[in-house]
């Protein structure tokens, strides 16, 4: 195939042009970059990438929560290995 077609139903002549353009040995669109597939939404009638808010939003908050997991886990081994936190660690 040349072309991605969207969607479980396809229309004839869609498919009949995905199909000539194989044969003829020319290719679709360029594949998405990862931005694109996980911040944007395909749009058919104009045949481009649309930025969602939706999907940016989630990608940024997804990225946050990482963020600040990462830094408490950071903080906890930074803490369990200087010699202070020893000291005042309480032994029995």
């Amino acid at each position: 195939m040349s072309r991605y077609l969207t969607g479980i139903d396809y229309p004839a002549a869609d498919l009949q042009g995905s199909l000539g353009g194989a044969a003829g040995g020319t290719i679709g669109p360029p594949r998405p970059s990862l931005f694109q597939m996980m911040c944007s939404t395909w749009n058919p009638e104009t045949g481009k990438y649309t930025p969602s808010v939706f999907k940016v939003t989630r990608v940024a908050g997804t990225v946050t929560v990482g963020l600040i997991v990462l830094a408490c886990v950071l903080m906890r081994r930074r803490a369990s290995a200087s010699p202070v936190a020893r000291e005042l660690t309480p032994v029995g």
